[in-house]
């Protein structure tokens, strides 16, 4: 009786860590070639200390690890040449406003609207005011660490195609910091991916050009579901050391 009640104990043990093991979460920096890589130049803008209104335009082949999962953050590095840690003390946005939709080709990409590379609805993910803590940015790397996630208020589910991420905030007292980025003639952009900017957190028309910031979009880990569709009854045979099977039930 002994050997059977340890068989059974051991059979549950290993069923409770098949239902709670997560998948993988998809973490990779866009572009896809610079996820251990540095950037060729570095951009403002998201942790610029005045206004912004930035838009990240992705085509839709740097993001087929995101299919069919939940979007619920994202976070900037700070370029490799940084010399300390980012940034001195704690600094807060009164507003970091993100919003994300499907995409106009990269290729495409409007400078008159920013409303025109919005393609279908856009939903606001996070809103209100984001504090950074001191330190957070991490330097000496190279590449460098990525900081801290802006977490979103409402997860984004991907099912594919070109994605919009678009950064509306209104910068913070202190000193702004760029972050790691890909200049406006590196290879890819304008094709893979391209980005838009303006002054100030309500901006509407006569967008800039703008570096593309290196960005890492993270996923909502899901837990895997097991289904039970089959037991076998049998008893335990002390002779022989072993379950000797009955029958199969389905």
């Amino acid at each position: 009786m002994r050997s059977v009640i340890l068989l059974l104990f051991s059979f549950t043990v290993t069923l409770v860590l098949i239902l709670t093991q997560p998948n993988a979460k998809a973490t990779d920096a866009i572009p896809l070639n610079y996820k251990n890589a540095n950037g060729t130049a570095p951009f403002t803008g998201p942790l610029a200390n005045t206004g912004r209104t930035y838009q990240l335009l992705i085509h839709s082949s740097q993001l087929t690890s995101f299919i069919g999962k939940d979007i619920k953050g994202l976070t900037w590095r700070i370029p490799s040449n940084a010399t300390g840690n980012y940034p001195v003390s704690d600094i807060t946005f009164a507003s970091y406003r993100i919003y994300l939709s499907g995409s106009v080709d990269p290729v495409n990409r409007s400078l008159t609207l920013f409303a025109n590379n919005v393609v279908g609805p856009q939903t606001q993910v996070r809103s209100g005011s984001l504090t950074v803590p001191a330190g957070s940015y991490p330097s000496g790397g190279s590449p460098n660490s990525f900081g801290p996630e802006i977490s979103f208020d409402n997860p984004y589910p991907y099912t594919g195609g070109n994605l919009l991420v678009e950064i509306r905030h209104t910068g913070f007292t202190g000193t702004s910091r760029s972050v790691d980025g890909i200049g406006t003639s590196t290879s890819g952009y304008g094709t893979l991916f391209s980005a838009c900017w303006k002054s100030g957190d309500t901006s509407t028309y006569a967008a800039l050009q703008g570096n593309f910031s290196v960005v890492q979009l993270i996923t909502t880990p899901t837990n895997l579901n097991l289904n039970l569709t089959a037991f076998i009854e049998g008893r335990y045979d002390f002779a022989s050391d072993v379950m000797v099977p009955d029958t199969a039930k389905v």
